[in-house]
């Protein structure tokens, strides 16, 4: 299950890259490049039509960026290991040489890695090649502030966590990975929050007769009356801790085990 290879993980690279990722990468190629072209025509249209609203163009390759990493990351995440959705490429998947290691390896860098560096160097490339057509037609300049600011480096984080989930989605359902990791998350999501509510009201009772409380001197909203903002209690502090550092690498792990056990 540990083994680990370099001819036989570039062996698997090289199959993902034709069978897995080259597909992925016209789409996204293709989709990345009409959303663009379609933003630049409603600027264009909008600026000869009079309805032009000023400048609102300091985050739109940042917001481009962030819905086509999301909503294709996660896509493709879903269906890293689509071919367990068919008998026969199961048994050919599973066959291949390598260990689950490897295999895991390889989907979560073509996935997690290389996508997001593919998606951030297209926005890039279609960003800087329109930005003079942006100046000169519109009016307006392309914010191109990807790699260098801080808002990108915020999506990439929170991507590569939340891409964790979608993996191992992909590996626990065999068929619509995707619609499957969704409707599980939102029960998992109600049931957390469910259970979360009952502990807070049982252990932290007397914060809920003042919850929302608006004090009198200051007109600001207190989380109770004479408590401290839930943000600094321990128990937050672990949550955001756990989400950050700890979810990623327990879905990996999990994602490792799952892997193994459908080659048992």
């Amino acid at each position: 299950m540990l083994n680990f290879n370099l001819k036989r993980l570039q062996a698997l690279f090289y199959r993902e890259f034709h069978f897995g990722y080259k597909p992925i990468l016209k789409i996204l190629t293709t989709v990345t490049t009409v959303i663009f072209l379609v933003h630049f025509a409603i600027r264009f249209l909008e600026r000869n039509s009079g309805n032009f609203q000023g400048n609102d163009e300091i985050n739109s390759t940042m917001i481009k960026f962030a819905i086509i990493l999301f909503l294709g990351g996660f896509y493709y995440a879903s269906i890293a290991f689509r071919e367990f959705s068919n008998l026969s490429t199961r048994a050919e998947f599973l066959a291949l040489p390598g260990s689950s290691l490897e295999k895991i390896t390889i989907k979560w860098l073509y996935t997690n890695p290389i996508f997001i560096l593919t998606t951030s160097l297209l926005v890039f490339i279609l960003a800087s090649l329109l930005m003079p057509a942006m100046d000169r037609f519109v009016g307006q300049e392309y914010v191109n502030e990807i790699f260098t600011s801080r808002i990108y480096w915020n999506l990439v984080g929170i991507y590569f966590i939340l891409h964790s989930i979608f993996f191992f989605g992909s590996i626990a359902f065999n068929k619509t990975s995707w619609i499957k990791t969704v409707l599980a998350v939102m029960i998992i999501a109600l049931v957390i929050a469910a259970l979360n509510a009952v502990w807070f009201r049982i252990v932290w009772a007397d914060m809920f007769d003042g919850l929302f409380h608006v004090a009198e001197v200051n007109k600001r909203t207190e989380f109770g009356v004479n408590h401290e903002d839930p943000a600094d209690m321990w128990q937050i502090k672990f949550f955001i801790f756990a989400f950050k550092y700890l979810l990623a690498p327990v879905l990996w792990v999990a994602s490792l085990f799952k892997l193994s056990e459908k080659e048992v």
